[in-house]
C-alpha cells in the first residue's frame, strides 16, 4: 500500500467519523437526554468522538 492510499483512507474515515458526530449531535439536540436511546446515542457519540481525536 503507498502512501497517497493511507492518506485517502485517512480522509475518508475522518469524514465519517465527522459526519456521524455531527448526526449523533443533531439526534440528541431533539431526543435531549429524555428518549430512550438518547443515553446509547450520547455513548456512540463519544466513541465516534474518540475515533476523530486518534
Amino acid at each position: 500500500m503507498t502512501r497517497p492510499d493511507i492518506a485517502r483512507m485517512i480522509r475518508v474515515d475522518q469524514a465519517g467519523e465527522f459526519g456521524a458526530t455531527r448526526i449523533y449531535a443533531g439526534q440528541l439536540a431533539v431526543l435531549g437526554d429524555r428518549g430512550p436511546h438518547a443515553a446509547e446515542i450520547a455513548g456512540m457519540a463519544e466513541q465516534e468522538a474518540g475515533h476523530r481525536a486518534k
